[in-house]
């Protein structure tokens, strides 16, 4: 998002692209621009905002909202041997976003005003210091709009590679609870709820305003009737509105504490009757299996349901859901150990079936 003071100078962004290009635009070096004489640095003009700008005085302006890319290098060794590039971003380490979100809290209203210049500006949501904002783009993985990719980052500035499963195993699972549940499925939707649920939970932005609105990667309704709602855009979530019957999340690395903590207690919270977490593998720890979790609502309390006993070993495991009114399960691709899939990086094989 291009800061306020720096509105208007070429290389503003002008929203459009992907990841697929954030990851080009990573590798351009960067570059400088000269405005009335002041010397402006600058990389990736459009998609990250100018990191600084230069007085005539000798003094520097640190924009906490800009972010600046200079490409530095990572080699990694993968386990079969082979050796890959992987790209830091010096502005998305833990250290430069926490100056951000500095500036930010000692300029909410400079930035607020950065906010409402979005397109995709929404008045009743908790807006993040802690988090960026751009016109195609968010590291807030409940901010929502279709349109804005989601980028996510390690401590160290290095964006987490894609994985296409979880987008894939969500589809087929939309697919298959519609054939069940009809329109009552709801898919990569925002839910709010009433400000003093989050308030009781410590669900709080950075700036202390209480976060009520999540993006769950699937939900279940009661009724389509339920679904639909009010379409008033200046409404606001009431205690009685309808509380999805399921939800299903599907862990990545960094959101994988959120999900088992903050989430689990708040769907506990709203009353979701069945929540069901998957791990493809390595999202909860190193190491940690390819596991369904399940947690079924019990005197108003998340107990884990343990999965049924297996008949053979090779079995995947299953377990009851009250929702489906059956056994669940993810199956394995028959593909997943062919030679051509095992030489692809694990997030591009094919995806468990539901």
């Amino acid at each position: 998002m291009t800061p306020a003071s720096t509105r208007g100078l070429s290389g503003s962004s002008s929203g459009g692209g992907g990841p697929s290009l954030a990851r080009k635009l990573l590798r351009l070096a960067a570059a400088s621009i000269r405005v009335d004489g002041t010397l402006i640095e600058a990389a990736c003009p459009g998609r990250f905002p100018l990191a600084g700008v230069e007085f005539g005085n000798g003094t520097r302006r640190e924009h906490a909202m800009a972010t600046v890319i200079r490409e530095r290098e990572r080699i990694q060794a993968t386990p079969n041997g082979l050796v890959r590039d992987r790209y830091a971003d010096p502005t998305m380490t833990r250290a430069a976003r926490e100056k951000r979100i500095a500036w930010r809290l000692d300029h909410l209203d400079e930035w607020q005003r950065d906010l409402e210049d979005l397109a995709h500006y929404d008045p009743r949501y908790a807006y993040d210091v802690a988090h960026e904002y751009d016109h195609d783009w968010t590291t807030d993985p409940d901010y929502g709009p279709r349109a804005i990719d989601l980028l996510e980052f390690d401590e160290d500035g290095v964006q987490h590679r894609e994985d296409t499963r979880p987008q894939a195993i969500e589809l087929h699972m939309r697919d298959t609870l519609q054939d069940r549940f009809g329109h009552r499925v709801v898919y990569q939707n925002r839910y709010g709820f009433v400000e003093e649920i989050a308030e009781n939970l410590g669900l709080l932005t950075r700036q202390g305003r209480p976060s009520n609105t999540i993006k769950p990667d699937l939900m279940v309704m009661p009724s389509e009737e339920e679904l639909l709602g009010d379409q008033d855009p200046d409404r606001r979530p009431r205690p009685d509105d309808p509380v999805p019957e399921l939800v299903l999340e599907i862990l990545s690395e960094s959101t994988a504490a959120r999900d088992l903590g903050d989430k689990r207690l708040l769907y506990e919270a709203l009353g979701v009757h069945e929540y069901l977490v998957y791990d493809l593998g390595d999202k909860r720890r190193p190491g940690s299996p390819r596991e369904l979790l399940l947690y079924r609502l019990e005197g108003g309390i998340y107990r884990q349901m343990a999965p049924e006993p297996k008949r053979s070993s090779s079995d995947p495991d299953r377990h009851w859901s009250d929702v489906f009114g059956t056994y669940i399960r993810f199956l394995p691709d028959v593909r997943e150990n062919a030679e051509e899939f095992r030489k692809l990086p694990e997030g591009n094989r094919p995806p468990p079936r539901f």
